[in-house]
């Protein structure tokens, strides 16, 4: 776990992503003020959502929990919920039996997530993640109600909508997790290519 103000330092400044940056700072502002956000950024690889978070979180005294999925570790259950638990002030940490229930697993997150206070989580290339954590963090992002907790997931779009475990995987291809981002909680920013070519290099 980190804090925003000692992420990584940001090395590039996107002149064409102001709006967007002003979009996440005003998410955090209302999660802080215990109005939980969820917001979707999705892009290609190299389109600069890190960098555009990074820039974010730069800003943000909050504890940040950040897990990224991983192409390899997509298909076995509770990878990227296990990280979060490692890392989430008030969790169990703890091996999560495979055949769990996830309206079970995200119960417990949601009470972990209410204990926490302040947090921003972020879960980097989302389309990565585990369907298991991820159903169970949907779960969880429903419940929130007055808790000051901002989650960002960040992914990129798969290709090929028809087959089937992208649309098991991808956050950005799931009904319920769309539902999410359109409610009133929720936020998507698809970053477009335009602002990769004004980049100014510190």
């Amino acid at each position: 776990m980190t804090h925003g103000s000692a992420s990584r330092p940001v090395k590039n400044v996107f002149v064409a992503r102001e709006n967007e940056l002003a979009v996440l700072r005003a998410a955090w502002q209302s999660a802080a003020g215990g109005s939980p956000r969820v917001i979707a950024i999705e892009g290609d690889p190299g389109i600069g959502k890190t960098a555009l978070i990074d820039a974010m979180l730069a800003g943000v005294e909050a504890p940040v929990v950040r897990v990224t999925g991983v192409s390899s570790e997509s298909k076995y259950p509770w990878r990227v919920l296990e990280e979060i638990t490692r890392r989430l002030p008030g969790a169990q940490p703890g091996g999560m039996d495979p055949a769990a229930s996830p309206s079970f697993v995200g119960q417990g997150l949601t009470e972990a997530l209410q204990t926490a206070g302040e947090l921003v989580l972020l879960i980097d290339d989302a389309q990565w993640a585990d369907r298991a954590s991820m159903v169970a963090l949907q779960y969880s992002a429903r419940r929130l109600r007055d808790d000051p907790v901002l989650l960002i997931l960040a992914y990129r779009r798969h290709g090929d909508d028809s087959q089937l475990e992208y649309q098991t995987v991808s956050p950005g291809l799931s009904k319920p997790w769309r539902q999410i981002f359109d409610g009133e909680q929720g936020m998507q920013q698809v970053l477009g290519r335009e602002a990769v070519e004004h980049q100014v290099h510190s």
